[in-house]
């Protein structure tokens, strides 16, 4: 099993720890919230953080990641620390910026690697997980396209390369593994979305057959969308039967659900962010964070969280098997 990450002159295998406080926000689930020491509970989340372009300028830009006026790096950090999720997925994170959380936080374990090269170079859609309650038994990559295992490929007409990233957990609290798969889809080809739908279905089967699983993602598509569809219902041979987690959590769709604004606090619309799951888990809590400091935002997506609950069918393999 490879954790693949980046030396500054050398390609390692090399688990990157990443933290956050552990105050959790009212309303919110993570172990030092609502999610409790008895395993019963875990919070996912799932976060567009918004690339930081890479030249001269991007420091000065009002937005910029290192602006000195106001990083917004820092709203970042600040609002991962207090969402206090147990697991997270990100979105569009480049590698200084992985870094640079790195360098910042202390709870969690970082596991993904660049999309363009499946190392360093690119984006990542990579996954923190709480270093005190969960340990990483398996994870893998693998990429939205025909040749899935060849980093940097993809579907034809996609506009950019596009990834999923995966970790099995053991939960030491619930004694219980599960799959977390993070993705990044197309944000101009509904077939590459489609394609990448069933893409994903196909390798949970395999990866997750045993398991309950988690999906976390920014999927550039609304929830009535036909990609989303594909990925939650699966054909009855096919496993896990995918729920989309707010909307269990909320059942009544509102006006207010958008999840990407601009930088400009835009609240209507629809979510294109999502925390999903199997029947193993029930969302008791789920919420569209909006946080913002005197009108400035940490990124041009809100990220999502989801307070699951483990349920009795969460049947699979005890931690303790696995080792």
């Amino acid at each position: 099993m490879a954790f693949l990450a980046r030396n500054a002159s050398v390609i390692l295998a090399l688990v990157v720890s990443i933290g956050c406080g552990s105050s959790g926000s009212p309303g919110n689930g993570g172990s030092g919230g609502m999610g409790g020491a008895d395993g019963t509970q875990l919070m996912a989340a799932t976060f567009n953080i918004r690339f930081d372009p890479v030249d001269e300028n991007s420091s000065v830009e009002p937005n910029g990641w290192t602006n000195p006026d106001g990083p917004r790096r820092d709203l970042v950090i600040d609002v991962i620390t207090a969402m206090d999720a147990d697991v997270i997925g990100i979105q569009e994170a480049l590698d200084a910026q992985v870094l640079d959380l790195a360098s910042a936080l202390s709870e969690y374990t970082f596991f993904g690697v660049g999309r363009d090269d499946g190392v360093a170079a690119g984006e990542y859609a990579g996954i923190f997980y709480r270093s005190s309650r969960f340990s990483q038994v398996d994870g893998g990559h693998f990429w939205l396209s025909e040749t899935p295992e060849i980093p940097g490929t993809v579907f034809e007409g996609s506009a950019a390369t596009r990834m999923a990233t995966w970790v099995r957990l053991c939960d030491e609290l619930a004694n219980q593994d599960f799959v977390l798969l993070n993705t990044h889809w197309d944000h101009v080809s509904q077939e590459s979305r489609e394609l990448s739908a069933a893409l994903i279905r196909e390798r949970l089967a395999t990866i997750a057959s045993d398991v309950p699983v988690i999906v976390t993602g920014d999927l550039n598509a609304w929830p009535e969308n036909a990609a989303i569809g594909i990925l939650l219902d699966a054909e009855p041979e096919q496993s896990p039967q995918l729920i989309d987690g707010y909307r269990q959590a909320n059942p009544v769709m509102e006006n207010d659900e958008g999840t990407v604004h601009y930088f400009l606090g835009i609240t209507t619309g629809l979510r294109i962010d999502f925390v999903l799951h199997d029947e193993g888990f029930h969302t008791v809590d789920s919420q569209i964070v909006r946080t913002d400091v005197d009108g400035r935002y940490p990124s041009d997506h809100y990220p999502v969280t989801g307070t699951l609950r483990w349920t009795d069918d969460a049947s699979g393999t005890p931690c303790s098997e696995d080792r």
